[in-house]
């Protein structure tokens, strides 16, 4: 059974979340036996789920999250039973370290042991970490800085580095968050570049990839941005893409290139800096307006769409963020110190509407009552079309150790808020939204917000991880907790797909 808290308990004794992030260095195969509730027989597919698996190698910690090993995890469900697999993918970073047993390459904010120089002019190692996506017939294991990993959905094993046949160069970055226009099944991506060399040093931009419904990279198009920063993601309607160019610098980058200290030394957060919001027409890949509001850092936008004239975004907005709580994860103090998932956080969802015809843009709050969250979901049918429901992962307070441990609603229409607390010592990392399959002899029935709320929860109690499913109109109970014989490591991000893997 279970362990279950009184509410007289002593909230010390809550276990933290920080065994959630060790390595799990097995890779398993096997349909899960230890269900507590019922699957939805109308829930069939598989939740892919992509993050850092490996965190240490041979005792020595990496330096910063972003730099684990990137492992899939894959649930699929079918008939109301449950699969899992997990298999990391085969990096180049992951073949040798795993093969030699200690850190070989530079990351974020890991550097190589020993002589210092042994760092100079090394970028960091692409780990194929961050998100996935499903496109013209291919999985992609994305990270931030280079060219994405084809991965089999079905045996999860590591194709190969794909480049889109040659159309992305060796050393181009491809976001990890790219956005698929459901109208048209093109898929729209970027990443940071450098544009060129003048007198003042290297010419940066944002370079623009479309790929066509059939997985060509048809089009590429580009902007100039001001330096180095975080360009983690962007917002996208039917005919825009709303770029943030976020309050953060990067400074003594030449110590960095010198390998004198890490690229996460460098990042700072500038509170005196306008954040610049690009917006660029899909059709042309063109730049056709520019604002600057507030300071603020926009790691992760919700869904967009264009409405009565105007373009409407969602974005979960910071203000003065810790940018140094990801740095050791295995340092209590500093994880719960940081103020980017605690109640008291600045993180807030938040809705801004761009008239382009006036050359305005506005912001406020979704919510006055929400708390501070992160990973926005929403019905992925209806990106960047009118969607009434969004979907973020937040922390309240109840007594555990500062991480995400209950879900948001926000209901667009009635202007409410609604929570789902996991309870004391349960965390969760982002959840997805996953529509009930339809019966085959029917016509489909798309309604948005139809479906169910999927997430990979650690219970510290027992060290393992579950598959939560909630019904995402209710989002009052758990339906079913897939107990996993083990634990998953937290996370970043994920997707669904109705194909059954197994």
């Amino acid at each position: 059974m279970e362990k279950t808290i009184e509410a007289s308990q002593d909230v010390t004794t809550i276990p933290s979340h920080y065994h959630s992030i060790e390595n799990v260095d097995a890779e398993f195969d096997y349909w899960v036996e230890e269900i507590e509730g019922k699957i939805p027989l109308d829930l069939n597919g598989t939740f892919f789920r992509n993050g850092p698996g490996k965190m240490r190698i041979n005792g020595e910690a990496f330096g910063h999250w972003f730099d684990g090993d990137g492992m899939i995890a894959a649930t699929t469900f079918k008939n109301g039973k449950a699969h899992f697999r997990n298999k990391f993918v085969r990096t180049n970073k992951y073949i040798k370290e795993t093969q030699e047993n200690k850190i070989c390459y530079r990351g974020i904010g890991t550097m190589i042991p020993g002589f210092k120089l042994k760092n100079a002019f090394q970028p960091p190692a692409n780990v194929a970490n961050t998100h996935l996506v499903m496109h013209a017939g291919k999985m992609l294991a994305l990270w931030e800085g280079g060219n994405p990993y084809e991965v089999d959905p079905q045996t999860l094993d590591t194709v190969g580095i794909y480049n889109f046949d040659g159309r992305l160069k060796r050393n181009d970055a491809f976001s990890a968050h790219g956005k698929l226009n459901v109208k048209t099944n093109q898929y729209i991506n970027f990443g940071f570049g450098i544009d060129g060399i003048s007198s003042a040093g290297p010419k940066y931009c944002l370079n623009l990839y479309k790929i066509s419904a059939n997985g060509k990279l048809v089009q590429k198009g580009k902007f100039r941005v001001p330096g180095m920063s975080f360009y983690h993601d962007f917002a996208m309607t039917e005919n825009y893409a709303i770029f943030f160019i976020n309050s953060v610098t990067m400074t003594d980058t030449v110590k960095a290139f010198m390998g004198l200290q890490s690229y996460a030394d460098c990042i700072n957060y500038d509170s005196t800096l306008p954040c610049a919001v690009i917006v660029v027409e899909l059709n042309t890949l063109r730049v056709v307006e520019e604002f600057e509001i507030d300071p603020m850092l926009a790691v992760h936008f919700g869904n967009s769409f264009e409405k009565d004239g105007l373009i409407h975004l969602d974005v979960i907005r910071a203000q003065n963020p810790d940018l140094d709580f990801a740095k050791d994860m295995f340092n209590s103090d500093i994880v719960n110190e940081s103020n980017s998932m605690g109640e008291e956080s600045t993180s807030e969802h938040y809705r801004y509407t761009i008239d382009l015809s006036s050359g305005s843009i506005n912001g406020q709050p979704s919510n006055a009552e929400s708390i501070g969250c992160e990973f926005p979901q929403w019905d992925a049918r209806f990106t960047g079309q009118e969607t009434r429901y969004s979907y973020t992962v937040a922390y309240k307070e109840n007594g555990s150790s500062k991480w995400f441990n209950c879900i948001q609603k926000f209901d667009s229409k009635t202007n409410q808020v609604k929570l789902y607390e996991f309870g004391p010592g349960r965390y969760t990392g982002e959840i997805l939204f996953a529509p009930r399959t339809q019966p085959p002899s029917k016509k489909p029935i798309v309604k948005e917000g139809d479906g169910y709320l999927i997430a990979i929860v650690y219970n510290a109690w027992t060290k393992k991880s579950e598959v939560v499913i909630l019904d995402a109109d209710k989002m009052d109970k758990e339906l079913a907790r897939i107990k996993l014989t083990h634990h998953v490591p937290q996370g970043f991000h994920g997707i669904f797909t109705p194909e059954i893997y197994v």
